[in-house]
């Protein structure tokens, strides 16, 4: 938020700004930070909608590499930013690159190797007070706010995906204990240390398979999450599979069960695939499962569709028995019907799916550079 007047020596560097034409919106906001050897900023992308265009910032005491990276590209850019430097990001640079520096205490400039000391920046932003942002941008790195509060897609997949588990979560996890047998057996094969990410780990149940790797799990849901996290202490944070807060090459294994398929565009699809593929180091392994159209019990009529999930009654809460909510009948049933008390008066929520066509997958996979497909099947 604005913070009022500022200190007139700040403000004295604010007119200066004005008056060479640096910024066209009068910077209201201020970030001052202190940082000492060994010290680092994670990569990142300032939000968009919270602040206009223009970032500036003064960097004092000591020269500092920082990290630019292009988040689709295979593109790096180092930059130095000497004592009384002033950086300011427009356009791409703000919107699209992450920018970061790495915790060391020396970087190498001009071909030395300078160590560092004590530096402080001040980091000037204009408050958006109204209207949203309009960047040019939104689907490149999937992290305009604004455009993805208004994608349709993204409205589908908040409330046939994160409102639906949200509301059967605790119905939801009860039914997801044992791990799929192919699943246990490529995490067992995994050789000591090996890191994992479970992209839409959901309560974790494959969190706890082969204790000699190192796993972690990321989801939308936080009543999932919590009970990942509560009831069997499993490592997890919430955030979007659209845009995984990991940097690249974290990863020797990601890992995605059943969770794609709940994405309602190509896109978005081939989107979270992408990041995927960023996170998973070079010469990394990859595993997705999705839903398949071609299913033995079941026939589908179409790709989209929505699958009904009743809610026992004792896990019915103030929570999950919204009178908001709505429903819509289709035919298709449960993969696995849910357990328990249920009724013709349970309280039932929809589940968007995109059943997967053989090879739909692979086709995903194949539009992305350096992935090698080494194998893919049906699985019952």
């Amino acid at each position: 938020r604005p913070i009022g007047n500022f200190p007139d020596f700040i403000q004295n560097i604010v007119e200066k700004l004005m008056s060479r034409g640096l910024v066209k919106q009068r910077p209201d906001q201020l970030t001052i930070n202190q940082y000492t050897p060994g010290c680092g900023i994670p990569a990142h992308v300032d939000t968009h909608s919270a602040f206009y265009e223009e970032l500036l910032s003064l960097s004092l005491g000591c020269p500092i590499v920082m990290d630019f990276r292009h988040p689709q590209e295979d593109k790096h850019i180092p930059m130095v930013l000497p004592p009384r430097s002033l950086l300011i990001l427009t356009k791409e640079a703000r919107y699209v690159w992450s920018h970061g520096i790495a915790a060391r205490k020396s970087d190498q400039i001009d071909g030395k190797m300078v160590p560092r000391g004590q530096r402080t920046s001040l980091t000037f932003r204009t408050v958006r007070r109204e209207g949203d942002c309009n960047c040019n941008y939104p689907c490149v790195t999937w992290q305009c706010d604004t455009w993805l509060d208004k994608h349709e897609a993204t409205r589908t997949e908040q409330k046939y995906v994160y409102d639906t588990y949200s509301n059967i979560a605790t119905h939801f996890a009860a039914t997801r204990h044992k791990p799929w047998p192919l699943i246990a057996e490529f995490l067992n094969k995994q050789p000591l240390g090996t890191t994992v990410l479970d992209v839409g780990c959901g309560n974790g149940r494959y969190l706890g398979v082969n204790p000699s790797i190192f796993k972690t799990g990321i989801d939308t849901c936080w009543n999932l999450l919590s009970i990942a996290r509560d009831e069997h202490g499993y490592p997890v944070s919430q955030g979007n599979c659209l845009s995984l807060p990991f940097r690249r090459e974290s990863f020797d294994v990601v890992m995605s069960i059943a969770v794609i398929h709940h994405l309602s565009s190509r896109q978005h699809r081939l989107q979270a695939l992408l990041e995927m593929v960023r996170v998973v180091r070079s010469g990394g392994h990859i595993l997705v499962y999705v839903w398949a159209m071609e299913q033995e019990k079941r026939k589908f009529k179409q790709q989209d569709v929505y699958v009904p999930w009743k809610l026992n009654k004792k896990y019915q809460n103030k929570k999950e028995d919204k009178e908001d909510k709505e429903m819509t009948e289709i035919s298709e049933e449960e993969e696995e019907s849910p357990i328990g008390d249920t009724t013709d008066d349970s309280p039932t929520f929809q589940r968007f799916y995109h059943v997967f066509l053989e090879g739909e997958l692979a086709s995903l996979f194949s539009e992305i550079p350096g992935v090698l497909i080494v194998s893919e099947g049906y699985d019952h």
